[in-house]
């Protein structure tokens, strides 16, 4: 990407089923309200079997995300899914079977870092525990 840019891409083929843009205010991308707050795009994709959720963050700085795709489009793995601009921010909402491999503090590189990986068999158990973590923290 350019510098200031991130190009984010898509790890699994598949297909766009929501592309959504919610103007909004420019608060910094990481102020705890600029999720809800912010200009943003919504982005969510299927492979038939696991969505996924891409949410773009407008920040204050460059005030702008760009979204490439349109619902239906058939997206193969590696392909670019639009751009955000120096001072924005990406949020993936994962399915609870999901392995996150990074930790806070890691870089991540668009089209190179596996962000997470799919679970494909979880016992009740561990759905209930992860459930559990993520309503009490």
């Amino acid at each position: 990407g350019f510098r200031g840019e991130a190009l984010p891409s898509i790890a699994a083929a598949g297909e766009v089923e929501l592309v959504r843009h919610v103007p909004g205010s420019f608060l910094r991308a990481f102020h705890p309200k600029a999720s809800h707050a912010n200009e943003h795009n919504l982005i969510g994709i299927t492979d038939g079997t696991t969505r996924v959720l891409v949410k773009q963050i407008a920040g204050s700085l460059a005030r702008r995300v760009v979204c490439w795709l349109s619902p239906g489009e058939r997206l193969e793995a590696g392909q670019r899914i639009g751009m955000i601009k120096f001072g924005s921010r990406v949020e993936l909402f994962l399915p609870v079977a999901s392995e996150v491999v990074i930790r806070p503090g890691d870089r991540v590189r668009a089209g190179a870092s596996v962000i997470a990986r799919r679970v494909r068999h979880l016992d009740p158990e561990s759905v209930r525990a992860a459930l559990q973590e993520m309503v009490h923290g």
